[in-house]
């Protein structure tokens, strides 16, 4: 059964060891942070959720993905460290897709 089901809803708690002593547990009240230590690993989790909604968009021809040279493949957008690019035709439609693409994205990951 899915914890779900029930309303359960588990939040990320912190404790930090000094001289060997365990703190209180801490919530953090603001987000993660990129300067938070899970960041490296969660941003790859969650931006390969938004590269599957472009990638749908560009099979349903929602958007168009760009070919950089004739040797690559065509591609909408490329995630590197912490930054995203995105790419399309310039586009009233396409623009609009796109950020209807981002608010899915948006609500699904918070």
């Amino acid at each position: 059964m899915d914890f779900l089901d029930y309303g359960i809803c588990y939040f990320v708690t912190y404790a930090s060891k000094v001289n060997g002593n365990i703190s209180r547990f801490v919530r953090p009240s603001r987000g993660i942070r990129q300067e938070d230590p899970l960041y490296p690993y969660l941003f790859p989790l969650c931006s390969n959720g938004l590269s599957s909604l472009l990638s749908q968009a560009v099979i349903r021809k929602d958007i168009t993905s760009v070919k950089i040279s004739r040797c690559c493949p065509r591609d909408s957008c490329l995630l590197f460290a912490n930054d995203t690019l995105l790419f399309h035709k310039a586009t009233v439609k396409e623009s609009q897709n796109i950020f209807s693409i981002l608010q899915n994205y948006e609500a699904c990951s918070g």
